[in-house]
């Protein structure tokens, strides 16, 4: 298992939280990732839409990720809705 501490911008800042941390099987890919996020939000008090998930991209500090990109080690990655401001 890894463990992604996922960090928070825009309408994910809904869940009152800068970061969550999410527990994935080892080798995990992005796609991966994206849904076990849509089972957390299930789950949340705050409704944050699957269609929002589904437009949002993922990124580390240098690459935004695609759906296929293996997830290998724990790792600290970003959560980029469609328009995010500062």
């Amino acid at each position: 298992m890894i463990n992604v501490n996922l960090i928070l911008y825009g309408a994910f800042r809904q869940l009152g939280v800068g970061k969550i941390t999410l527990k994935l099987p080892s080798e995990s890919t992005v796609a991966d990732l994206r849904k076990s996020l849509e089972d957390y939000l299930k789950n949340s008090e705050q409704k944050i839409s699957n269609t929002l998930v589904k437009a949002s991209v993922f990124a580390t500090n240098e690459n935004i990720l695609r759906d296929s990109d293996k997830i290998f080690s724990n790792i600290d990655l970003s959560i980029l809705p469609p328009v995010c401001g500062g």
